[in-house]
């Protein structure tokens, strides 16, 4: 098994384990239920730099700051905790 996540707080593809989705190769499948890429950088950066890896691509990779997705994130993620009542 190759997990795509390990689940912080939730229940993620089962309550039987922590973990959420799989990443096989350059095949990464989840159960979505929002926007990933624009919600979590981290995952758009490294789906990007993944594929610029590839060796049909003239790509060149350029790592960007991604100041106000970052801080979105945070927000969205201190929400969520609070919600979920892992932090007040």
């Amino acid at each position: 098994m190759n997990p795509l996540f390990k689940v912080e707080f939730g229940v993620g593809e089962n309550e039987k384990n922590d973990y959420e989705g799989v990443k096989y190769k350059n095949f990464y499948g989840t159960h979505l239920s929002g926007p990933l890429l624009v919600r979590n950088p981290e995952i758009l950066q490294k789906l990007v730099s993944e594929v610029c890896k590839l060796e049909k691509n003239n790509f060149k990779y350029k790592k960007i700051e991604y100041k106000n997705e970052r801080l979105g994130y945070e927000l969205t993620l201190s929400e969520l905790k609070k919600r979920a009542g892992v932090v007040k």
